[in-house]
This record gives C-alpha cells, structure tokens and sequence, in this order.
C-alpha cells in the first residue's frame, strides 16, 4: 500500500470512527426503546424487511417517502436485524463511499493537496456526524448526490455508452431518494448534448443516459399510480401543505407556537376537507400555493430571490428548541460553516471558470438549490451540496496559501 492509499485509509477510518463513537453514545432512542422515527422511515422499512412492500402500520401502500432509503434500510433489517446497529451499518458504508468520492472529486478538480484537506474537514464535519446516528434519508441523500455528480462528470465526448448508461442509473437512484435530484439528472443529458463537439454521437450516449433514468424512475410514478390511482412523482409527505405554510407564514414565525395562530386564521387551512387522503392532501394545497403564487406574483419573486440569494446559505439556525444549547449548536455552525460557506460561495463563483467539470459542479448546485427554494429554505436542505462547497473552501485557502508562501523554488547544481 502506498503512502497515499495509507493516509487515506486512515482518514477514512477515522471519519467512520467519530461518527460510530457519536451514534453509539448519543442515540437518538433511549435504551431499551424503539427505534426513533421522526420521519416515517423506520416504518416503511420495516415493512419492505416483512414482506418486500411499502406500507404503512394498516398495511395499506404508502408513497409517504421515496423509495431507495426505506428500501436500503429494509434491507440493512433483513440482513442484520431489527435494530440500531443494522442502521449504523448501513450508513457507515454509505458514509465511506461519500469520503471516498469526496477525495476523488477534490483531486480531480483541484489536485491531490485539496483533495485530502477536503476528505479530513469531510472526515468531521459536525452534521455529518450528527445524521449518521439518525433514521433519516440525509446519509443517503449525501452519497447518491455526490455518485450522480460524478458518473456525470465522466461523462465526455468519448465517453463509452456504458458510461452513460451507469450515469443514467445514479441519476434515477438519486431522484428516488429526493425528488430533488431529478432536475440535475434531467438537465445533464441537455448539458452534454451542448458542450459535445460531435452532436450526432453525444446524441446516441445520451439515449443510453435517458433509456436507463426514465424507466427505472418511472417504476416508481407507475407504481403509485396502480395502488392510487394518482400519478405521484415523488412522495406524499406534505410538500404541497409546506409549499402553502411557507407562502403565508413569516419565516421567523415558522416552527414557532405563533405559527399556529396563523394557520387558525388562514382560509385555506379552515376549509380544507376533513377526511382526506395523503394523495388528495397533497393536490388541495398545491392548487392553493400555486393560485397564491398567481395573486401575488411580485411577492413570491421576492421570497423566492430572498431564498435563493441569503436564506439557503445562513451560517446559523434560526433560534428553535433542538434538544440542545442553543449557543452550543450556534458555535458548531460559526466553526463549521462559518468559513466553510462563504469560501466555498467563493470558490463556486470565482475558480475554475473554464472548467468543464466545474461546470457539472455549480449545475448541481443550482439544481438542488432552486426545487428546494420554491418550496422553503432550511439549512439541513442544502447537506448535499456542502461536500462540494467544503472542496472548493478547502481549494481557495489552498490557493490562498500558496499565493502568500509560494513552494521554494529549486535550482539545478
């Protein structure tokens, strides 16, 4: 084993350490209980561990969450048990893979020094140790984001159709854990299709790109349509209801008891039916948010620019009862994103400007930021853009460093 290999085994060994040490002493379930499951996902996994179906406590099929992680975790039960370690196990390899790739990436578009510097801020970077220990899709979201930017980046004029056809396959993996990910993996194919110098050839990759994507995400809108009778692209967890809170419901006040006078007061909330499926949920306040968004087109121009430009890259929280000090978690972001989000903003406007493989990287940053910026902006929705701005953070102190002590120069005897 080279030096190389060797550093970057123990800098992996090292992040899985720290998020292992973290999951076994702070779980989030006390001994001897259940699995914790704020999201729903425990659920559906343990149901697809049963009897290979999503379904929900009644045994009915849910579309309450997309379908790789309760699947992924399903599998993890069925393997290894119904317990917190089979969890744990599933995210360590989730969570070596995103090192990994983190490393790769770093040293393909900036070289090796970079690409270390990235793996070990990458290794301990606190909210990738904080939803390692959880039963929620952002491990997940983490490690497919990252494999769907990279397939993509291999991607090139002479690049082979299997090439693209493994890309296609990432892409469709990445949108089943979030929808999120299905516009980066829609707009890929346009994207090589412009930059190819031979159109007709780029044309016949991208069919293989787009003949594997859309059939293995259309199992999932296909197979929601036979158990609903409603074509559902994603899921049913409320987005359509959060869509319309966050229209009319100040982001300072949101999360907040004042939050709940509004929605009292609001007519849409008053008249909403009473008995309505998650499906027939979704649809009555997404009608309501988009004929909002139709009245008061200048206001929604606002917020969404408000979104885009300042909210999505706050550095702290806004202050909410998160079961620990508040000024502890605000030092954590101040440490961590504090330098990590400016200079990674930084890097993703000003380096590499010519760059093709760059270009890959800041398309997937406006892909996943713009979904999420239509329908609300939280700082635990942009986790899986961080380890691209935590490569090029690390690339501009790099530089920065070089420029104000450059490498000695040696002359020959």
């Amino acid at each position: 084993m080279s030096r190389r290999h060797a550093w970057v085994a123990a800098l992996l060994a090292a992040g899985l350490t720290v998020r292992l040490s973290y999951g076994l002493m702070r779980p989030p379930q006390g001994p001897g209980q259940a699995l914790a499951d704020p999201d729903g996902y425990v659920g559906l996994a343990s149901s697809f561990a049963r009897s290979w179906t999503l379904s929900d406590s009644s045994g009915r099929p849910s579309a309450m969450r997309e379908p790789v992680y309760p699947i992924a975790l399903g599998l993890a039960f069925k393997a290894l048990g119904h317990n917190y370690g089979a969890m744990l196990a599933l995210h360590g390899l989730l969570s070596i893979l995103s090192l990994g790739l983190m490393f790769v990436l770093g040293r393909r578009f900036f070289g090796e020094a970079v690409a270390f510097a990235s793996l070990t801020v990458g290794a301990f970077y606190p909210p990738f140790i904080f939803y390692f220990s959880q039963a929620l899709r952002e491990t997940t979201m983490v490690s497919l984001g990252l494999l769907s930017l990279w397939s993509v980046i291999k991607l090139n004029d002479d690049g082979k159709a299997r090439d693209f056809a493994a890309a296609g396959i990432c892409s469709a993996l990445a949108g089943l854990t979030n929808t999120v990910f299905l516009p980066f993996g829609l707009a890929a194919p346009i994207a090589a299709c412009l930059l190819a110098g031979d159109k007709v050839r780029a044309l016949g990759r991208v069919a293989c790109y787009l003949g594997i994507m859309l059939p293995l995400y259309a199992l999932w809108p296909l197979r929601n349509y036979s158990a609903f009778g409603s074509w559902i692209m994603g899921s049913t967890a409320g987005a359509g209801s959060t869509f319309y809170i966050h229209l009319v419901i100040p982001e300072d006040v949101a999360g907040t008891p004042a939050q709940n006078d509004i929605v009292a007061r609001d007519p849409v909330f008053s008249t909403a039916p009473k008995m309505m499926s998650p499906a027939e949920s979704e649809r009555f306040y997404w009608r309501a948010g988009l004929r909002y968004v139709r009245e008061n087109p200048l206001t929604y121009a606002r917020l969404l620019a408000w979104r885009i430009f300042r909210d999505f890259w706050r550095i702290v929280p806004r202050p909410r009862n998160y079961g620990i000090s508040f000024q502890t978690l605000k030092w954590i972001s101040l440490l961590s994103d504090g330098w990590i989000v400016p200079l990674g903003m930084f890097g993703l406007i000003f380096l590499g400007l010519r760059s093709r493989e760059l270009l890959w990287g800041r398309l997937f940053v406006c892909c996943v930021v713009a979904p999420f910026a239509l329908i609300i902006t939280m700082i635990r929705y942009r986790l899986s853009i961080m380890p691209l701005l935590i490569i090029l953070a690390c690339a501009v102190l790099h530089r920065s460093a070089s420029a104000l002590w450059p490498p000695a120069k040696t002359t020959a005897a």
